[in-house]
């Protein structure tokens, strides 16, 4: 007997993890398995799918195209809205062409200067944002310091949403091994741990939002 099965969903939904699950039980009753993981860079939030395929006789492709199970765990509501920031319009062409809003998606442009739809920083426009729509995540990247301050004020408006968080430090091994990317207090690395922590996690780190250090490990702060 042969039974594939397809787990589908986003990062962070355990969809990687039960495929290795269900692998490992299939091998613990000595039956043939394949385990094919496809996901992301984005850790959380990006698609994430598996393959498996356990069966009593030997696996000749682990290629799935009629699934006898398919586990599917995307919400079809999900709605999403994206805010983007950077110095002048010219330097993020790409948001510029996402669509402003629709039923499911909804994103505003924001620019220091005056080339943007929006002058001022992403935090501007937070508490009528979040006054309007409950949200279950919030995911975050780009200057440390703004999203210190952004995670607080969304703390405030909304305090049980979960916030992640992509760090960027200086990593020499990029594997875990050196320990250059390593962030003060909680020991975690960037490179391996990482990036993309959870906002519970760093307010625990002393450095978070404060300084960083350089291929020497001299300190600077933002």
């Amino acid at each position: 007997m042969t039974t594939e099965i397809i787990f589908a969903g986003f990062g962070g939904q355990g969809v990687i993890l039960a495929g290795k699950i269900l692998t490992l039980a299939g091998m613990s009753e000595d039956k043939y398995v394949s385990h094919i993981p496809s996901y992301g860079a984005e850790m959380r939030g990006g698609t994430a799918n598996c393959s498996v395929i356990v069966s009593d006789d030997e696996v000749a492709s682990p290629v799935i195209e009629h699934p006898d199970v398919v586990v599917a765990l995307n919400k079809t509501d999900i709605k999403t809205t994206a805010l983007f920031g950077s110095r002048t319009a010219s330097l993020a062409a790409f948001a510029q062409d996402l669509p402003r809003q629709n039923d499911k998606f909804e994103s505003r442009f924001y620019t220091d200067d005056d080339t943007g739809e929006n002058q001022g920083f992403v935090t501007k426009d937070l508490e009528e944002i979040f006054s309007k729509q409950k949200f279950d995540s919030v995911y975050m990247c780009g200057p440390e310091k703004m999203m210190v301050i952004a995670a607080q004020q969304m703390r405030k408006l909304q305090p049980e949403i979960r916030i992640r968080i992509s760090m960027e430090r200086y990593m020499k091994c990029g594997i875990g091994l050196c320990g250059s990317c390593v962030l003060d207090d909680i020991g975690l690395r960037v490179c391996a741990d990482g990036p993309v922590f959870d906002y519970n996690v760093l307010v625990k780190s002393k450095e978070f939002g404060k300084y960083h250090r350089d291929s020497h490990g001299v300190i600077h702060s933002f």
